[in-house]
C-alpha cells in the first residue's frame, strides 16, 4: 500500500500510454540504499572488499556455497556485494520484502520467529529452473512451479490412514513445542482479523496462510499434506457433538478443557486450550453449499456484497461458534489446530466454486476479484504474509502446481471405517465415539427448564469456557435446534408456554429434569392422549429418536465388538484408497506444461504475463574483453559478441523474469533486442522495474519514451514500469508472438538500455 500511494502522487500529473515508465520517479528508500552500497562494490576497506567467491569450485570439492557478509558504512550487515548489479538488485529486494509490509508489532514475534518465517516465504517463492529447459527464459513468484516440498494432495481427515493421521498430529504437536505453531497462531491477529475477514480477501489470505503452514508441517515430513474437516459430514448426523472427531485419537475432547487427544494441554495467550462443542450457531450443510454453487461471481459470495445465505465468509464463523472456546474468537482461533482443518475445508469450497465459476458460468476464477478499496483492495500487501498481494491468493498456480483436494466422501463408498453411509438419505455421516458416563442426555432436550445445562459435562464445559474472557467472536448463522442455547432457549419457552396452559391439576403429573445442581425440579406434563394421525417413521434427527439412542446406550460402547472397538481407538484404517480429485479450473494443465518444457517456465498461466521488448545499445569502444577478471558473475563476451543481460522485477507483483540479448562487438554502437514478461495488470497496474547490465555486473542507463513529446524519443529515466488493464492489448501473451512482433517492425518498445565500458545506476544523469 505505501508503494502504491507514493506511486498515485505520480499519476495524478502522468499522462500514461501504453506502458508508461514513472519517468524520474525513485522510491527513496531504494535510492537511498543504491548509494549507500555501491562504495561496497570497489572499497577496499577489509570488511567491505569484494571477495569474488568460486561457487562452483566449492560445489565441487562438497563444501557449502555460504553467503559471505560485509559491514556497510552506516554498521548494517550485508552480503557481499562484488558488482554494482550485486547492489542494485539487494537493494530491490530489500525494496520488495521491507519488513514493515508485516505488521509484526501486531503479533508479539521475536526477531528469531521473524526469520523463520521470512525464510519459510523465500522458499515458497523461490523461482523454479528445468534442468531440462533449453532457454534461458525465465518467470518466477510465489512458489515457482512447484512448492519447495513436492506437489500435496489434501484429503478429509477421517479419509487418512491411522498412521497418517497420527504422524500429522505428531508433526502439529512438534511445531507447538518448538514454538513455530504459536508463530502461525499470532498471525491471525491484530490488523489481519480485518484485513482477512469481511471482504473478497478472507479467501486468498487463508489460502496462501494454509499454504505457508502447510509448507512448514512438511519441512518436518514431506509424506503429510494439511487435512481438511469436512463438518457437513457431522452435521447430518443424529446428534453432531458425538462425532467420532472428538474423540482422543482425532481431534481430542471437545467439552471444557483439553485434556485427551493430540492436542491435549495445549494453551493460548488467554487460557488452555478449550472447547464448548454444540453450544451455539451451526456446522456447515449441504444445503449452504448448494447455495453457494448456485452463484457465479466472486462478489455474490463474500462481504459486503453477498446475501447471508450465500455469504461464505459468515457461514464459515458457524463451525467456529459451535465448537467453541478459543475458536470462537477472532484472535484465538488459530491457536486450536481444529482452525486449520476447518480452513482447509473452507478453502476446498471455494475452489468447488472456482470449478464451477470456470466451466459452468465462464468466469476466470483468478482475475474475478471484486473491486473493493482499503484492506481488502486487490494490489495491497498481504498482512502477515510478506511479499504477497491480496490478488496472489486468487492465482491458478495455487491448486494448479501446489495441491490438489480429493473429493469429499459419497455415498454409497464413503471409503473409511469411520464413516458410514446413511441409505435413506444418502448422505456420509461420521461414526459416533463412545460416550462418557456424564455426557448422556437424561430427557429429549437435555436441558432443564431454567435454562441450564442437564448433563454434568456440558455445564462444566460452559463454566470453563466462561473463564477464557469474551473476545471479537466470529459473525455466524443463527444456532440450529440442536445447539445449548437453541435447546435452552426451548426449554424456558416450553416451561412458560406450560405455566399459562389451562388443563386442570388432575390430568398432570410430574416429570424430573435434573438441574446443574442435581435438584430435582418437578414440571407438570400432560398425560391424556387422544387419536393421533398416521405417518411415516421417525427420521434419524428427530427427538424421539435422539432420546431413544441415548438411552439404549448406543453410543456408550457398552457390548461393542471388536470392529466397532477398532473404530473407537482409532485404530481401524490401515490403508486408505484413492478416490478421486477435484479438477482444475485452468485451461492449461500441469500435463500440457510437462509436455513442453522449454517454452516458459512460470508460477502461473501463460496467459498471466504481457511480453514486453527492450532494446539494448551497446558501445565496445574502449572495451578490454581479455582484461575481465573471471567470475561465475560475468557474461561470456568476446571481441566479437557480447551477451547483455535484462531483467524485469515486479515491484508490486511477486516474479521476475531475465533474458538475454548478443550484440555484435564490430559494430560501433551495436544494437539488439531482448524480451522480458510482467504480470498482466488484472484490477490495477502491474509495477516493475527492468534492467539490463554486461560483462562483471555493469548496469545499463534506461531510457524511455518522452510521453510529454508524443513521439518515440526517449529520454533517461529509472526503468520503473507501469502497465495500467487498459493498456495491456498493447502487448502480446507469448515469447514467440513478441519474436514475430519484433521481425514484422510493429513492436511497441516502451524502453531501452545504452551499455558503456563503465556501469551506470539507472537514475544517474536525469
Amino acid at each position: 500500500m505505501w508503494l502504491l500511494q507514493k506511486i498515485t502522487v505520480v499519476l495524478c500529473v502522468s499522462v500514461i500510454i501504453h506502458a508508461d515508465p514513472l519517468g524520474n520517479f525513485l522510491p527513496h528508500e531504494l535510492a537511498e540504499c543504491v548509494n549507500r552500497l555501491t562504495a561496497l562494490a570497489n572499497a577496499t576497506d577489509p570488511l567491505a572488499s569484494v571477495a569474488r567467491l568460486n561457487i562452483k569450485q566449492r560445489e565441487n570439492t562438497g563444501q557449502q556455497a555460504s553467503v559471505e557478509k560485509g559491514i556497510d558504512y552506516a554498521g548494517t550487515e550485508v552480503p557481499r556485494l562484488e558488482t554494482p548489479e550485486d547492489v542494485h538488485f539487494y537493494c530491490i529486494q530489500k525494496f520488495v520484502w521491507k519488513a514493515d509490509m508485516v505488521r509484526w508489532e501486531d503479533y508479539n514475534i521475536t526477531q528469531t520467529n521473524k526469520d523463520f518465517i521470512n525464510g519459510l516465504l523465500a522458499s515458497m517463492m523461490k523461482t523454479s529452473r528445468s534442468k531440462h529447459s533449453r532457454s534461458k527464459r525465465q518467470a518466477g513468484g510465489p512458489g515457482g512451479r512447484f512448492p519447495p516440498t513436492g506437489f500435496r494432495v489434501r484429503r478429509e481427515i477421517r479419509r487418512i490412514s491411522d498412521g497418517e493421521r497420527r504422524a500429522f498430529f505428531g508433526v502439529v504437536r512438534i511445531l507447538k513445542m518448538n514454538g513455530v505453531y504459536d508463530i502461525f497462531a499470532r498471525y491471525h491477529m491484530g490488523i489481519t482479523v480485518d484485513s482477512a475477514h469481511g471482504g473478497p480477501n478472507f479467501l486468498g489470505w487463508h489460502r496462501v496462510y494454509l499454504a505457508m503452514f502447510e509448507e512448514a508441517i512438511r519441512r518436518i515430513d514431506r509424506r503429510l499434506s494439511l487435512p481438511f474437516w469436512d463438518s457437513t459430514l457431522d452435521y447430518d448426523m443424529v446428534n453432531p457433538v458425538h462425532s467420532i472427531v472428538w474423540s482422543p485419537a482425532f481431534f481430542g475432547n471437545g467439552d471444557g478443557p483439553v485434556i485427551t487427544g493430540p492436542f491435549r494441554y495445549f494453551a493460548a495467550h488467554n487460557g488452555p486450550l478449550g472447547r464448548n462443542i454444540g453450544f451455539n450457531s451451526s456446522l456447515l450443510t449441504k444445503e449452504s453449499i448448494r447455495n453457494i454453487m448456485t452463484r457465479c461471481l466472486t462478489s455474490e459470495i463474500v462481504p459486503l456484497t453477498a446475501a447471508p445465505m450465500f455469504d461464505l465468509d459468515a457461514l464459515h464463523g458457524g463451525p467456529h461458534m459451535w465448537v467453541g472456546g478459543q475458536l470462537s474468537m477472532l484472535e484465538t482461533a488459530a491457536f486450536d489446530p481444529v482452525f486449520f482443518l476447518h480452513h482447509a475445508f473452507i478453502d476446498y469450497i471455494w475452489e468447488i466454486f472456482r470449478i464451477h465459476q470456470f466451466f459452468d458460468c465462464g468466469v476466470k476464477p483468478n482475475t474475478d476479484y471484486p473491486h473493493v478499496p482499503d484492506l481488502h483492495a486487490a494490489l495491497r500487501p498481504m498482512d502477515a504474509l510478506q511479499g504477497y498481494i491480496n490478488i496472489d491468493g486468487y492465482r491458478n498456480y495455487w491448486t494448479q502446481f501446489w495441491y490438489r483436494y480429493e473429493r469429499s466422501p459419497t455415498c454409497p463408498f464413503c471409503g473409511s471405517p469411520y464413516l458410514r453411509c446413511d441409505p435413506i438419505r444418502g448422505v456420509c455421516v461420521s461414526r459416533e465415539r463412545r460416550l462418557s458416563p456424564d455426557e448422556g442426555s437424561p430427557g429429549p432436550m437435555g436441558y432443564s427448564a431454567a435454562g441450564t445445562a442437564a448433563s454434568p459435562r456440558a455445564a462444566r464445559a460452559r463454566a470453563f469456557v466462561a473463564t477464557l474472557g469474551v473476545g471479537r467472536q466470529f459473525p455466524a448463522p443463527p444456532a440450529e435446534p440442536r445447539t445449548q442455547i437453541a435447546q435452552a432457549s426451548m426449554a424456558l419457552m416450553g416451561a412458560f408456554r406450560r405455566k399459562r396452559r389451562a388443563v386442570p391439576q388432575q390430568q398432570m403429573t410430574p416429570f424430573p429434569f435434573v438441574g446443574d445442581n442435581s435438584t430435582r425440579q418437578n414440571i407438570m406434563q400432560p398425560l391424556a392422549i387422544g387419536a393421533k394421525f398416521l405417518a411415516s417413521v421417525s427420521e434419524d434427527r428427530t427427538l424421539d429418536v435422539l432420546f431413544r439412542n441415548n438411552a439404549s446406550g448406543m453410543f456408550t460402547g457398552q457390548n461393542v465388538d471388536e470392529a466397532t472397538q477398532a473404530v473407537y481407538s482409532g485404530h481401524a484404517f490401515r490403508v486408505a484408497e484413492p478416490m478421486p480429485l477435484l479438477p482444475v479450473p485452468v485451461w492449461d494443465t500441469l500435463d500440457s506444461y510437462m509436455e513442453n518444457p522449454s517454452s516458459y517456465i512460470t508460477n502461473s498461466s501463460a496467459y498471466d504475463w504481457l511480453f514486453v521488448p527492450v532494446q539494448v545499445t551497446y558501445n565496445a569502444v574502449g572495451a578490454e574483453f581479455s582484461a575481465q577478471i573471471p567470475s561465475m558473475k560475468c557474461l561470456s563476451s568476446d571481441s566479437i559478441l557480447s551477451h547483455i543481460k535484462v531483467s524485469a522485477q515486479g515491484l508490486n507483483y511477486l516474479g521476475e523474469y531475465t533474458d538475454y540479448a548478443a550484440v555484435d562487438n564490430s559494430i560501433a554502437l551495436a544494437s539488439s533486442h531482448a524480451i522480458v514478461a510482467i504480470r498482466a495488470p488484472v484490477v490495477g497496474p502491474s509495477i516493475s522495474m527492468v534492467t539490463a547490465s554486461h560483462g562483471c555486473g555493469l548496469m545499463c542507463k534506461p531510457m524511455c519514451i518522452d510521453t510529454e513529446t508524443g513521439t518515440l524519443l526517449y529520454k533517461p529515466c529509472t526503468g520503473i514500469l507501469w502497465i495500467k488493464p487498459e493498456d495491456a492489448t498493447a502487448y502480446v501473451r507469448s515469447h514467440d508472438e513478441a519474436v514475430e512482433s519484433l521481425a514484422r517492425g510493429g513492436a511497441k518498445v516502451p524502453i531501452m538500455f545504452e551499455c558503456h565500458k563503465e556501469s551506470q545506476a539507472p537514475w544517474q544523469k536525469l
